[in-house]
């Protein structure tokens, strides 16, 4: 058990109680924290699966609102709202820290402030551990870049390209040496995954038989995870091989569900509704994954490292996602997948179409677990992640 983190208590922030990407990681790192001693105390917004899996791990859990910054606040009165909710949750979390003799203040979202306002207030060390590429509004991003450079002890950034971003917007991030990067990496269980193996139909009642390729896309509904850009693509193969279908899991953050009714728009315009089953949201994604033969993560913007692409190698399922952000470091191209074009559906659509042979893909899939195991690993992820912290708390970075 390391001698720093025994004992040291630690307060974690994140902007969600879902179970998504980044906080699934930011569980793991509580676990982390937890396995090496830590007290662990986790602020969130709202109560959620998220929320009870850290209780099952033993983080204590408090629900405060943030003052989480989203971009349905990007307008005078909401930044007036946000300004008010981020400055009371920092007086409550500053009183929280004193009175708690917090040691760290570990932050895993850019959109959630308090916690860096309240870790200078209280003079505490500040780890800010950065899941997101905000390119827009640009004043924001240039903000959140100098509380980086100059508020943060460290930032952790999950990808090259999400501390090139950053970085970018201001160079004192890298200059006084407050940036690490350090890839997420998950834990493969290949004894469950095959004792939970299923036959290759799905549990959904989806109209297949044997030849059929099932394509998926699973991610929390927004504005630029690209669920309308999937749909596009999806029209363009079927334009040529209608022996194909297509899954999309997931459900909306409140306040989005526009997008959804959108989304049902497209599919019936385009006439493809008996082609495309949409599950929703699941708690337990095995069957997905499991279910699907390729995976598509169509991000419109500049996606950092989304988890689901690790997920997807996990269960040997080779992965098209589009060619920017952290996804071209996650994906070897014509490998373990594919690199495809944004806003161009029917180039995306030619080069998904390229690989569509069953014995390909399950090829892509097994180099794909190869790959995760030699550059995500968990015992990689947790070295680095703790290391990180303890040169932190001892002033060595």
């Amino acid at each position: 058990m390391s001698s720093i983190l025994k004992n040291t208590n630690i307060l974690m922030l994140h902007s969600t109680s879902d179970l998504y990407g980044a906080s699934k990681i930011f569980l793991q790192t509580a676990g982390i924290f937890k396995e090496e001693g830590a007290n662990v105390y986790a602020f969130l917004s709202e109560k959620g699966p998220l929320s009870e899996a850290l209780e099952n791990v033993g983080v204590e859990v408090h629900i405060l609102r943030l003052g989480i910054l989203r971009r349905k606040y990007i307008n005078i009165g909401g930044i007036l709202n946000r300004a008010y909710f981020t400055l009371k949750a920092s007086l409550i979390l500053s009183r929280f820290i004193k009175a708690t003799s917090i040691d760290l203040v570990f932050n895993n979202a850019a959109s959630v402030f308090a916690g860096v306002i309240a870790a200078r207030w209280t003079n505490r060390k500040h780890v800010w551990h950065i899941h997101e590429i905000i390119q827009r509004p640009k004043p924001f991003a240039s903000l959140l870049a100098g509380l980086m450079a100059n508020k943060s002890d460290l930032n952790i950034y999950v990808s090259n390209a999400t501390y090139n971003h950053w970085t970018g917007l201001n160079k004192n991030i890298e200059k006084r040496n407050k940036a690490v990067v350090i890839r997420n990496g998950i834990k493969i269980i290949q004894k469950e995954i095959d004792a939970l193996a299923v036959s290759s139909q799905p549990k959904w009642n989806i109209p297949i038989n044997e030849e059929t390729i099932v394509i998926g896309m699973i991610g929390r509904v927004n504005h630029w995870k690209g669920q309308l850009y999937f749909i596009e693509i999806a029209h363009e193969i079927l334009e040529k091989n209608k022996n194909i279908h297509f899954i999309m899991a997931g459900d909306p953050f409140p306040g989005y569900e526009y997008i959804e009714d959108e989304m049902k728009e497209k599919i019936n315009a385009l006439k493809i509704s008996s082609y495309i089953t949409d599950i929703g949201f699941q708690v337990n994604t095995h069957d997905f994954y499991q279910s699907i033969d390729l995976l598509i993560v169509p991000s419109i913007l500049p996606d950092p490292l989304p988890t689901v692409v690790l997920e997807a190698m996990a269960y040997k399922k080779p992965v098209a996602g589009t060619a920017h952000g952290g996804i071209v470091e996650m994906i070897i191209h014509e490998e373990t997948g594919i690199h495809i074009p944004v806003h161009d559906a029917k180039t995306a659509a030619e080069k998904i179409t390229a690989i569509l042979n069953k014995e390909k893909l399950r090829f892509m899939g097994e180099k794909g677990l190869e790959y995760l195991k030699q550059e995500f690993s968990p015992e990689r992820y947790k070295s680095l992640i703790l290391s990180s912290i303890e040169k932190t708390l001892h002033d060595q970075l």
